[in-house]
């Protein structure tokens, strides 16, 4: 069984759940922490202590960037704004988000920063509402 951070703000939602099933399998436990953070490293801190085999990451870019410099390659959820509730996974305040899939932070061979996001899974799992061939737009997109 794998054991996966979620750090985050805002609980997980039931398609991102799904979604983490079909990539770690049906018996993934995952483990929401809320609490405050006051850097990148009291993330890494958590993730090690607590023995993790993954960890999904709401933050910053600069706090994520920081992890990566640190030794992690957390997993970050995509979402877009959608104006129609039909296509709406979750509502935040007055905002509908529609779920597209998890997607690793890399830190490119030889630079210091990140500067693109990969899918979690290379081999085209479904994550969401659409194959991870549609959800990835791109090698090399800039995040910045």
């Amino acid at each position: 069984m794998k054991r996966v951070l979620w750090v985050s703000q805002h609980a997980m939602n039931g398609v991102q759940m799904g979604a983490l099933r079909r990539i770690f399998g049906v018996d993934v436990e995952v483990v929401e922490d809320d609490r405050p953070y006051d850097n990148a490293q009291t993330i890494v801190r958590r993730f090690r202590e607590g023995g993790y085999d993954d960890v999904i990451v709401v933050a910053p870019y600069s706090v994520l960037d920081r992890m990566c410099q640190l030794g992690l390659r957390p997993l970050w959820s995509d979402a877009e704004q959608v104006f129609d509730p039909k296509l709406a996974d979750w509502r935040v305040r007055d905002r509908m988000y529609r779920f597209l899939g998890f997607k690793r932070v890399v830190m490119p061979s030889g630079s210091r920063r990140i500067n693109r996001l990969k899918h979690a899974d290379p081999s085209g799992a479904v994550w969401g509402n659409a194959p991870a061939s549609e959800l990835w737009r791109g090698e090399g997109e800039n995040i910045w």
